[in-house]
């Protein structure tokens, strides 16, 4: 997450060149954060508050002398939706006509509190260094959910209701620790830089749904009704280790060239649970339970040249990437495996 505080204007690249990653071929959006410009002790603080009960609040504190740029900070966000569904249907089957009236009523709150931190520092006067972390938690929900259902038919006159009752849970954290090197060689633009950064992610979905036959009050009156408990537990690594070499030979050629490496895994447990009345226990759903283990590395390499002629400028680059990608589903046993170079000019 940035802070709309930090930014200091943004940037729209509707044509990337090879020095980008293939994905973000048909355009990226670039943030350009603010720099701190005075010495000493800065900070920030905002709040905010809405009639539905949601609230936001951040802080940053930053202290800069002449080789280092200290910075900490927190921000907290709940977020409170409710939302009413109220509509119905109309469907035919052979020769019987049946209509459904349907009412639905859902809340949910996302609390997501995170701190960062980090520093530059300035070790020659053509040489820096930067580390930054930001931690906290990974889209927290909870929700509750009720559904209302009537049901008839041109052929019977009498209603048959049936209610819902749900509530879901999403509990995680994350961390994502990066550090930046640059040293430019001469003040034509001449530069080295490496940048390596981790995004950690550890958290679990659940849900719970409690369906049965009603009344016209949609109370229960189902002596079994149907019980479900399903749980996502998911583990996502995400590695991205690259570096730059950019050789300025004057105001108006350039020869760029670079190595990027990026590693993302991600681990899925998904157990899904049925009440069983005749046990009277939790019985697992072997059909649609799973586990899924993603693994994919993508290597590449780009070199571009950009210069002008008279008034025309030109940009001629390529970019390789091969990519190594396997999906692994355990209760099945089967695997899908992907290898292939790519080029990208």
């Amino acid at each position: 997450q940035i802070q709309a505080n930090t930014i200091e204007k943004i940037e729209i690249i509707t044509n990337p060149s090879a020095k980008y990653d293939a994905e973000g071929i048909t355009g990226i959006i670039n943030i350009i954060t603010k720099k701190q410009k005075f010495k000493g002790f800065s900070g920030m603080v905002n709040s905010s508050y809405s009639s539905n009960n949601a609230c936001s609040g951040d802080f940053i504190i930053n202290y800069k002398n002449e080789k280092i740029n200290f910075f900490v900070g927190a921000d907290y966000k709940k977020l409170v939706n409710s939302v009413v569904f109220d509509f119905s249907r109309t469907y035919t089957i052979a020769d019987t006509i049946f209509s459904r009236k349907e009412f639905i009523e859902q809340t949910g709150i996302r609390p997501n509190p995170n701190v960062k931190f980090g520093f530059d520092y300035q070790i020659k006067p053509n040489t820096s260094i930067s580390i930054n972390n930001s931690s906290g938690t990974a889209s927290n929900l909870d929700k509750e959910k009720s559904v209302h259902n009537k049901f008839w038919s041109d052929h019977h006159s009498e209603y048959a209701y049936r209610a819902n009752k749900e509530e879901a849970n999403v509990k995680g954290f994350f961390s994502s620790p990066s550090i930046s090197f640059l040293h430019r060689f001469n003040e034509k633009g001449t530069q080295l830089s490496s940048d390596v950064s981790f995004t950690h992610v550890d958290g679990n979905y659940s849900f719970r749904s409690n369906e049965f036959i009603a009344n016209k009050n949609y109370q229960s009156i189902d002596s079994m009704p149907e019980r479900i408990n399903s749980s996502n537990n998911y583990l996502r690594n995400f590695l991205v280790a690259k570096a730059d070499y950019v050789w300025a030979i004057n105001d108006k050629l350039k020869l760029e060239t670079g190595i990027e490496f990026a590693g993302n895994q991600r681990d899925v447990a998904l157990d899904i649970t049925n009440f069983d009345y005749n046990t009277n226990q939790w019985l697992p759903n072997s059909l649609y339970s799973n586990n899924y283990v993603f693994r994919q590395s993508i290597y590449a390499g780009y070199s571009q040249w950009s210069g002008q002629l008279a008034s025309f400028e030109y940009q001629i680059g390529i970019r390789g990437e091969y990519t190594d990608r396997i999906l692994e589903q355990k209760q099945k046993n089967e695997d899908y495996i992907y290898q292939k170079m790519h080029f990208f000019p």
